[in-house]
């Protein structure tokens, strides 16, 4: 392990220890690295949000095998909030299977398939593709107790999309690389870099766009689960991806996660969690991001606490992978025809006389330089006709 992964390890301790805990009553920190064997039974857990998410439980062993596959990380202790965005996952794979929404039974045929596609793909990353992975499956002595699903190409997509938090599987037969790449289209250019090992070239400059200026620019916000979502800008609404301690600890050890190595895109998330920098820089923007339940719960103290260690986290690090995504939405909201929407829509929404009689003048004004227009063709027709 590098000395800065090291040093980043103990960063996040420091912040996990400062996010509220998983149980209510608890006073034992999330940093706790001492392996306890994992609660065999199901239902639901409460996230650092409050929210409550039901899940499946997965054997100790399987559930270690299958991070250690996934994740290029040495203490995995350090991380055991990864185990409940796992149990999560095989809830989410059992309902895909099964839309009864139902806690019984075990996550572990689920977390075999994840194992085997993340084999699958780590041998052969540009051209595995849904297809191949049910062919390949087939051939493996673990398919006879822990079959797939019987819903074609769909599933492995779907578990594909699970092990990147992306959001866009599709029941089309489609190589993975391309999958990822639709999403994250800048991916492909840093792969292309790191192949001819080079670094990819990273912008760190302020970006401006707080959560208060956006709801005065009449936008409205959406809680977002996948990373390919995060600002991601649909009519007026703008989708942010949600911040707890779940979804923290998943963007952060996303650079270590090896499928996201392999498709150029690692740095995803610790770019998502640098861009709450510019989207809370205020205490107002920080207030509607509590409203809209997009950050954890927890008192004014803490909240500072987790912003500031965040910040510390991600200040040296430029956007890559997400500098265009970033960047564009910007010089969009800050445009003039963004800008003169928006102060129409407000127009007409708390002003309606003053919005049609801004309406009336711009008609009015085309009308007059038609008009004039006309004057003057007319006025070249008389001159050539009196000139002949």
């Amino acid at each position: 392990m590098s000395a800065e992964q090291i040093q980043n390890d103990e960063l996040l301790q420091i912040l996990q220890a400062l996010l509220p805990q998983e149980e209510s009553g608890s006073s034992k920190p999330h940093t706790n690295v001492e392996k306890k064997p994992l609660k065999r039974n199901n239902g639901n857990k409460k996230d650092s949000k409050g929210i409550i998410y039901p899940y499946l439980s997965v054997g100790e062993k399987l559930a270690e095998k299958l991070l250690k596959e996934l994740f290029d990380i040495d203490n995995l202790s350090a991380y055991k909030e990864l185990v409940f965005w796992l149990e999560k996952t095989c809830w989410i794979m059992k309902n895909f299977e099964f839309p009864s929404f139902t806690t019984n039974g075990s996550g572990d045929r689920y977390a075999v398939h994840m194992i085997a596609l993340i084999k699958y793909i780590r041998s052969n990353p540009y051209t595995a593709k849904s297809s191949g992975f049910i062919e390949f499956y087939k051939s493996q002595p673990e398919s006879k107790d822990y079959p797939l699903v019987d819903r074609g190409v769909y599933y492995p997509n779907t578990i594909f999309g699970q092990l990147l938090n992306i959001s866009n599987a599709k029941d089309e037969d489609v190589r993975f690389a391309d999958m990822v790449h639709s999403v994250f289209p800048h991916g492909r250019k840093v792969l292309q870099w790191k192949q001819q090992n080079k670094v990819p070239p990273s912008v760190n400059q302020k970006i401006d766009l707080p959560m208060d200026r956006m709801k005065n620019w009449l936008l409205d916000f959406e809680e977002s689960i996948y990373f390919d979502e995060h600002l991601e800008l649909k009519g007026r609404k703008v989708k942010i991806y949600s911040y707890g301690l779940e979804t923290q600890t998943l963007m952060f050890t996303f650079e270590y996660n090896r499928l996201a190595q392999l498709y150029g895109i690692e740095m995803v998330g610790l770019e998502i969690m640098k861009s709450y920098s510019f989207l809370m820089n205020n205490r107002e923007s920080r207030n509607i991001m509590l409203e809209n339940q997009i950050w954890m719960n927890g008192s004014d103290n803490d909240f500072d606490a987790i912003f500031r260690m965040t910040h510390m986290l991600t200040d040296k690090i430029g956007y890559t992978v997400l500098a265009e995504k970033f960047l564009g939405l910007e010089r969009k909201l800050h445009s003039f025809l963004f800008r003169l929407h928006t102060d129409l829509r407000k127009k007409w929404l708390y002003d309606p006389m003053d919005y049609y009689f801004f309406i009336f003048s711009i008609l009015l004004g085309i009308a007059t330089l038609i008009q004039t227009v006309v004057a003057i063709i007319s006025l070249r027709l008389q001159w050539l006709q009196s000139s002949n």
